[in-house]
């Protein structure tokens, strides 16, 4: 996934099926002409805004539905805000997994025992790295 950095002053972003349509003007001070560049919305897993660009209401959604984030700043960097997806509600759930895994049976060495090992300079086998290759 990449981030998506929208640098070109008075640039607007749409959303066209599953693309981000970006129209950036033409700058006669630069010398550009008026192009159109066309970004695959999966590709995107974040958007940087960086001064004076519009950003649809299409485009904020389709980005929020797809968990991309996107990051407001001034014409020099300066950080303004960020519009981010919403935090999953699977948090009960994450927690049983965890415990799962995490059998209660092994519990973490003694400070004692690690010291001993550190000291003598020999890793010797215990209880947790038993069969480890």
């Amino acid at each position: 996934m990449a981030t998506l950095y929208l640098t070109e002053q008075r640039s607007i972003v749409k959303k066209d099926g599953d693309t981000l349509v970006v129209h950036i003007p033409a700058d006669k001070e630069r010398g550009t002409e008026k192009r159109t560049v066309r970004v695959p919305l999966i590709k995107v897993d974040q958007v940087v805004v960086q001064g004076d660009s519009t950003v649809t209401t299409p485009a904020l959604l389709a980005l929020l539905e797809q968990r991309a984030d996107v990051c407001f700043c001034s014409y020099y960097g300066q950080f303004r805000g960020r519009l981010a997806p919403g935090f999953s509600k699977n948090s009960l759930l994450r927690i049983e997994q965890h415990r799962c895994h995490d059998p209660e049976d092994l519990e973490p060495p003694s400070v004692e025992h690690i010291g001993q090992h550190c000291v003598s300079g020999v890793r010797q086998p215990d209880e947790h790295t038993k069969g480890a290759v």
